[in-house]
């Protein structure tokens, strides 16, 4: 170990042979000062050589150096004060000490981050203790990339390098959090209130198979609602979701309607039998579709046929899911 507290091995993989010859060899590493006591310095010398003759990896602009850049080289090799301070950081590595490790991460310039072994059991408790915290059933406070402000959460998965899936209870979006701080305990008294995200789908329709057909859809769908508020009526049940129509709440206007009619929503070809209740509405929405195919718009402005995905015939794309608060 040096001065800086600075861990110097040799790394090798589990059949036996150098990382260091491997990266030198490949011409992705340099052979540092420190190397002249390894048992294959010699090995590491004719590779660094062969790939900067060859201009192979960071070698690929090297050149020669001129005379009075050997020269300054000698110079400072002959110069005892320079040599001590190369050789003050180096360990007599005539007995080497051995370490089991785990690399974690390699940056683009080779510094390597491990974990050692023995520290092993402590870090799996501490992980344990970490999701435990911060566990799916529990509610938590996540800071929203967005806008920067706290809501509760719920966590919905852990993964590697601090990677944590939220899900907002209150407003039903999700996203990726990598910073810790990010994520807290929610105070006492802040659970009371039920999650206010209520899941529903829209009924009689579906979006396009295309992922930019319903990107299209879904800002078109939010510029029509805004920050407004929203009526919905609950047409019919299926595998315990609602699927509702949606009207605008002064003008009771309804809003999917007012999207098949511009050709940016499609209607489903079949209903099922606890849907035929809302015959009225699906036959205005059938209309509504029309209108939208002969005067090709949107959707129908290349053809009046649709690949249909919809989910009884084998679509497993996204769908457009409502969450609405109280």
């Amino acid at each position: 170990m040096d001065r800086g507290s600075n861990f110097i091995g040799r790394l090798t993989t589990t059949d036996g042979q150098s990382v260091a010859l491997i990266l030198v060899q490949a011409g992705l590493a340099k052979i540092h000062n420190s190397a002249y006591n390894a048992s294959n310095y010699k090995q590491l010398l004719e590779a660094e050589e062969k790939c900067r003759k060859e201009h192979i990896g960071i070698w690929t602009n090297y050149e020669e150096p001129s005379i009075k850049e050997n020269e300054n080289e000698n110079e400072r090799e002959n110069n005892p004060e320079n040599e001590n301070i190369y050789e003050s950081d180096i360990i007599n590595s005539t007995y080497p000490r051995f370490r089991d490790v785990f690399i974690t991460y390699i940056t683009s310039d080779l510094k390597i981050y491990l974990q050692y072994s023995e520290h092993g059991r402590k870090l799996e408790q501490l992980q344990s203790e970490l999701r435990e915290i911060f566990n799916r059933t529990k509610p938590i406070a996540a800071r929203f990339t967005a806008d920067n402000e706290w809501y509760r959460a719920r966590v919905e998965k852990i993964e590697g390098n601090n990677r944590i899936s939220i899900y907002f209870v209150d407003y039903g979006n999700r996203e990726i959090i990598t910073n810790l701080n990010h994520l807290t305990t929610l105070p006492p008294g802040f659970s009371q209130l039920n999650s206010q995200a209520h899941e529903y789908e829209l009924a009689y329709v579906r979006a396009s198979p295309d992922e930019d057909d319903r990107q299209e859809t879904k800002n078109a769908l939010l510029d029509e609602i805004g920050n407004n508020e929203c009526l919905i009526k609950v047409e019919y049940r299926q595998n315990n979701i609602e699927y509702i129509s949606l009207y605008y709440i002064n003008t009771k206007e309804n809003i999917v309607k007012k999207l098949v009619e511009q050709g940016l929503i499609i209607i489903e070809q079949e209903r099922n039998r606890r849907q035929i209740r809302s015959t009225l509405l699906y036959d205005e929405l059938q209309q509504a579709q029309t209108i939208a195919k002969v005067a090709r718009r949107g959707l129908w402005q290349y053809s009046d046929q649709i690949e249909d995905g919809a989910t009884e015939f084998g679509f497993t794309g996204p769908l457009i899911f409502f969450y609405l608060t109280n």
